[in-house]
């Protein structure tokens, strides 16, 4: 899959003939992904993880006083892979 997601421009799973889900692979991320990002960062000597919502990321205050006040150790956005898309949307894992 992670192959597919670097080289292919469409992608489609199909099961038991039928296609159950058609697009780009950076489309079905997004809409299959979650919407927030998750932070570990160091503050008073111990590893705080904290994740925040995307929407107007930028006007929330905690997240605004985490970057401003903490050492931060990871930042990652929450996409879906075309792995955990396909097992979603079809109910099997790959092999």
């Amino acid at each position: 899959m992670t192959v597919a997601e670097q080289l292919c421009d469409r992608v489609a799973f199909i099961v038991e003939g039928k296609i159950v889900v058609i697009g780009s692979p950076k489309e079905l991320m997004i809409e299959h992904g979650k919407r927030i990002v998750a932070v570990e960062y160091q503050t008073n000597g111990s590893i705080q993880k904290q994740s925040f919502d995307l929407q107007n990321l930028g006007e929330n205050n905690s997240f605004m006083d985490v970057l401003r006040t903490a050492e931060v150790k990871t930042m990652h956005s929450c996409e879906a892979t075309l792995e955990d898309i396909f097992i979603k949307l079809t109910g099997r894992n790959l092999l």
